[in-house]
Formats: C-alpha cells, structure tokens, sequence
C-alpha cells in the first residue's frame, strides 16, 4: 500500500470499529467492505507487506468477524471466512485463533476439536492471552455438548482470573459450573462478585438453567434484588 491508500484504509477500518463500539455492526459492515476493497489484491502479495501493515490488515478481517457474530442473528459462517482471511495474512494472530474456535463452536455443525486446537495455539503463543482461556472455558461448557466437564471447565475460568481478577464473565461462568455441581454457597459467591462487577449477570441469572434449583433460596433471591417468580 501507498502512504495515501494505506491513510484511508485506516480511516475506514477506524470508522467500522467505531460504529462497532457504538453497536451499530449492520452499518459497520460497509465500512469494512470498503476498507477490503482499498486492499483488494493483497492476499496475492502478503511477502511485500510491512509487520505493520500485515496486522492492520489482519485486524481488518478479524474486527470484520466479530461485527457478523454480533449481527442478530449472528452470521457465524461468514465470520468463520474473515477469521480465515485474517490467520492467512498473520498465523500468530491470537484474537483471530480464540475468535475463530468460538465461531467453529457457535455454528450448526459446532466443531469442538478445531476449536480446542486453536485455543492452544494462541496459548503456546501467548500463555497470558486469556481471551483464549475464557473462550474454551465456553466451549468446554457448550450445551450441546454431552461430555462437560464441570472441573476442566472451573481450571479454565480460574485460570482466566488469575491474569484479570476483575473478569465478571469469568466469576460468573464459575458461578454458573458450581451451580451444576451442587455446591450452593460457592456458587453463590461467585455470582455476587459477577454481580458486583456488572449487575446485568443478576438478570441473567434469573432466567439462567444452572440455577433453577436454587429459585427458592432465599440468600439467591436476595443476591438478584427482588423476589423470584
């Protein structure tokens, strides 16, 4: 790219992220239409590429999946295709890795094995990318599946926590794992430390299946502020 090609590729990718931020991915994905077209050719040309240039470009497609797994509904085929565009321009792309095993987990056919081999990848890679971490804690927890692993899923999440204390998905996941294991107060601990950090997971604990045997527990109730239906 030319400095004055490169200047309004960034322009635009900047502008899809934003919107992005904003939760406006149905008008972001014309932005980052636009941004590929400026660069269209270029996965012919990969070697003449700058490190620089090779992430931004990589960040194109992977900021372009992200935007279609959050489109209702999410178009997590589509997803999967820039995730891939995104790994052949830069193969040590962590986000891209932890992005594209969720993706492989979330459509119809989910591909759990894949998807574990990519969240390995990104962890030999970066064994503090816990991005990684928290999505094959998900996977390993994925309904669908009929072998969860409720212990493997709990070391994943506290694994996640030990890099960022602070991470309510993850409090609220091992919430969510202790609740199937039976261990009420535990589970209850960790729910209100999510809660604390975000108080939308007491909503979504009310509707949550891994706690309905706890609906008439008065210390539960009490946790999501008002009394249970």
């Amino acid at each position: 790219m030319r400095e004055n090609l490169w200047l309004e590729f960034e322009e635009l990718l900047d502008r899809a992220d934003s919107l992005c931020d904003q939760g406006r991915h149905d008008e972001a994905l014309t932005f980052y239409e636009l941004a590929e077209g400026l660069t269209r050719g270029l996965l012919n040309e990969l070697q003449t590429l700058s490190d620089e240039e090779r992430y931004l470009f990589a960040s194109l497609y992977n900021n372009w999946g992200a935007a279609l797994t959050a489109l209702e509904p999410p178009a997590y085929g589509r997803a999967v295709e820039r995730y891939r565009r995104a790994l052949q321009i830069k193969p040590d792309f962590h986000h891209a890795l932890a992005n594209l095993g969720m993706a492989l987990v979330n459509q119809s056919r989910p591909d759990f094995e894949t998807a574990v081999r990519l969240y390995r990848k990104a962890l030999k890679l970066d064994p503090e990318f816990h991005p990684a971490l928290y999505n094959w804690g998900l996977t390993l927890m994925d309904h669908r599946r009929s072998d969860i692993d409720h212990l493997a899923v709990i070391d994943k999440f506290e694994r996640v926590l030990e890099l960022e204390p602070d991470d309510a998905g993850a409090l609220y996941q091992l919430a969510c794992c202790y609740s199937h294991l039976g261990n009420r107060f535990i589970a209850l601990d960790y729910l209100a430390d999510a809660i604390d950090l975000d108080e939308l997971y007491a909503e979504d604990a009310r509707f949550d299946a891994a706690f309905d045997w706890m609906r008439t527990d008065k210390n539960f109730r009490r946790l999501l502020g008002r009394r249970q239906n």
